[in-house]
Protein backbone atom coordinates (compact mmCIF):
# COMPACT_ATOMS: atom_id res chain seq x y z
CA UNK A 1 0.00 0.00 0.00
CA UNK A 2 1.65 3.68 -1.38
CA UNK A 3 2.25 5.96 1.37
CA UNK A 4 -1.11 8.92 1.58
CA UNK A 5 1.37 11.52 2.16
CA UNK A 6 3.43 11.13 -1.00
CA UNK A 7 3.13 13.78 -3.68
CA UNK A 8 3.88 13.72 -7.19
CA UNK A 9 7.34 16.00 -7.61
CA UNK A 10 5.87 17.47 -11.05
CA UNK A 11 3.08 19.18 -8.80
CA UNK A 12 5.54 20.08 -6.13
CA UNK A 13 7.67 21.89 -8.50
CA UNK A 14 4.71 23.90 -10.26
CA UNK A 15 3.93 25.03 -6.92
CA UNK A 16 7.33 26.40 -6.39
CA UNK A 17 7.43 28.03 -9.45
CA UNK A 18 4.13 29.62 -8.79
CA UNK A 19 5.67 30.73 -5.47
CA UNK A 20 8.83 32.18 -7.55
CA UNK A 21 6.42 34.02 -9.63
CA UNK A 22 4.71 35.57 -6.54
CA UNK A 23 7.86 36.85 -5.08
CA UNK A 24 9.05 38.23 -8.48
CA UNK A 25 5.82 40.35 -8.64
CA UNK A 26 6.11 41.67 -5.45
CA UNK A 27 9.70 42.59 -6.00
CA UNK A 28 8.94 44.02 -9.44
CA UNK A 29 6.04 46.23 -7.37
CA UNK A 30 8.26 47.37 -5.03
CA UNK A 31 11.77 48.65 -7.62
CA UNK A 32 10.54 52.06 -8.07
CA UNK A 33 12.49 54.05 -11.33
CA UNK A 34 16.21 55.05 -10.20
CA UNK A 35 16.12 58.48 -9.51
CA UNK A 36 18.02 61.20 -10.98
CA UNK A 37 20.80 63.20 -9.66
CA UNK A 38 22.43 65.97 -10.46
CA UNK A 39 26.03 66.12 -11.20
CA UNK A 40 28.41 68.98 -12.42
CA UNK A 41 30.25 68.01 -15.52
CA UNK A 42 33.50 70.05 -14.61
CA UNK A 43 33.84 70.34 -18.50
CA UNK A 44 30.90 72.46 -19.65
CA UNK A 45 30.71 76.22 -19.42
CA UNK A 46 28.23 76.06 -16.21
CA UNK A 47 30.88 74.74 -14.29
CA UNK A 48 32.89 77.59 -15.12
CA UNK A 49 30.39 80.53 -15.12
CA UNK A 50 30.41 78.70 -11.49
CA UNK A 51 33.56 79.36 -10.37
CA UNK A 52 33.42 82.81 -11.45
CA UNK A 53 30.54 83.68 -9.36
CA UNK A 54 31.92 81.52 -6.48
CA UNK A 55 35.25 83.83 -6.99
CA UNK A 56 33.08 87.26 -6.24
CA UNK A 57 32.38 86.44 -2.32
CA UNK A 58 36.23 84.90 -2.07
CA UNK A 59 37.73 87.92 -2.89
CA UNK A 60 35.34 89.79 -0.97
CA UNK A 61 36.23 88.55 2.39
CA UNK A 62 39.64 87.92 1.08
CA UNK A 63 39.71 92.09 0.76
CA UNK A 64 36.69 93.66 2.67
CA UNK A 65 36.99 91.52 6.02
CA UNK A 66 40.52 92.50 6.05
CA UNK A 67 40.02 96.18 5.77
CA UNK A 68 37.06 96.22 8.01
CA UNK A 69 39.06 94.14 11.29
CA UNK A 70 41.92 96.97 10.22
CA UNK A 71 39.67 100.49 9.94
CA UNK A 72 36.87 100.59 12.42
CA UNK A 73 35.51 103.09 11.08
CA UNK A 74 35.02 101.41 7.94
CA UNK A 75 32.97 98.85 9.68
CA UNK A 76 30.57 100.87 11.62
CA UNK A 77 29.67 103.19 8.70
CA UNK A 78 27.87 100.87 6.87
CA UNK A 79 26.97 97.78 9.06
CA UNK A 80 23.82 97.05 7.46
CA UNK A 81 25.26 96.26 4.26
CA UNK A 82 28.85 94.47 5.46
CA UNK A 83 25.81 92.18 7.21
CA UNK A 84 24.02 91.73 3.99
CA UNK A 85 27.38 90.92 2.03
CA UNK A 86 28.65 88.73 5.03
CA UNK A 87 25.48 86.57 4.74
CA UNK A 88 24.90 86.40 0.79
CA UNK A 89 28.75 85.17 0.87
CA UNK A 90 27.32 82.29 3.77
CA UNK A 91 24.65 81.47 1.22
CA UNK A 92 26.92 80.90 -1.56
CA UNK A 93 29.31 78.67 0.18
CA UNK A 94 26.86 76.52 1.62
CA UNK A 95 25.49 76.59 -2.00
CA UNK A 96 29.32 75.92 -3.42
CA UNK A 97 29.78 72.78 -0.79
CA UNK A 98 26.48 71.46 -2.47
CA UNK A 99 28.13 71.56 -5.55
CA UNK A 100 31.53 70.45 -5.39
CA UNK A 101 29.89 67.58 -3.51
CA UNK A 102 28.05 67.19 -6.51
CA UNK A 103 31.03 67.42 -9.17
CA UNK A 104 32.10 64.88 -10.94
Amino acid sequence: KKDDKTTDPKKDDKKDDKKDDKKDDKKDDKKEEPKEVWIMDPATDMYYYWLWTISIPVFYNLMFLVARACFNELQFTNSTLWMVLDYTSDVLYYIDTFVRARTG
